[in-house]
C-alpha cells in the first residue's frame, strides 16, 4: 500500500503528464467534421472548437471515447442520447436543465421544438474542427477529459450530477 505522501507524488506526476498531454493535443492539426476519415477509431478524448473563424481557437466541449471517429460521427446523428453536445447546445439555446429521465410526459409542441433545434443544432456541429488524442486507457481518458475541459474552460462540458 502506498503511502499519502507517495500517493500525491503519483498525482502531481499525473498533473504534469495530463499537461504534456494538453501540449500534444493542442498542436494536433484542426479535423472537419465534414470529413471525419483522417480520425482512427482507437480510444481517446477529443475537443470541439468553434465553427465561426473567430471561434476557430475557442474549445466549446470535451469528450472521450473507445472509437474516436465512431463517437464523432454520433455526435452528428441528431439522435438526443448520441449527439451529446448538440443536446448540450439544444439545452443551452431553449434554457432547458439536464434531465436523465426519459420524458415521455413532454408536450408534444415541446418535443417538436426541441427536435427542431436539435437538427439546427446538428448542423452547427457539422460545421466545428475537432482535435483528437489518443488514449488507451479508460481511468486516464476519464480524467484526462476533465482535466481539458477544466483547463481549456469549455463551457458545454457539464460535471455536475442531477
Amino acid at each position: 500500500m502506498t503511502s499519502p505522501l507517495e500517493s500525491l507524488a503519483q498525482f502531481h506526476q499525473l498533473l504534469d503528464d495530463f499537461e504534456e498531454c494538453l501540449g500534444t493535443l493542442s498542436k494536433q492539426p484542426f479535423v472537419s467534421m465534414t470529413d471525419l476519415t483522417g480520425i482512427s477509431n482507437e480510444p481517446g478524448v477529443y475537443v470541439f472548437y468553434g465553427h465561426a473563424k473567430e471561434e476557430t481557437e475557442k474549445a466549446l466541449y470535451t469528450g472521450r471515447t473507445k472509437q474516436l471517429r465512431s463517437r464523432l460521427q454520433q455526435h452528428l446523428s441528431g439522435i438526443p442520447n448520441k449527439a451529446a453536445f448538440a443536446m448540450c447546445r439544444v439545452r443551452k439555446e431553449l434554457g432547458l436543465r439536464r434531465d436523465y429521465r426519459r420524458r415521455k410526459d413532454r408536450d408534444s409542441k415541446v418535443r417538436e421544438i426541441i427536435s427542431c433545434e436539435l437538427k439546427r443544432q446538428t448542423e452547427i456541429v457539422r460545421k466545428m474542427k475537432v482535435r483528437c488524442l489518443i488514449e488507451p486507457d479508460p481511468v486516464r481518458q476519464a480524467l484526462l477529459e476533465i482535466f481539458v475541459a477544466s483547463r481549456l474552460q469549455c463551457p458545454f462540458n457539464d460535471f455536475g450530477t442531477t
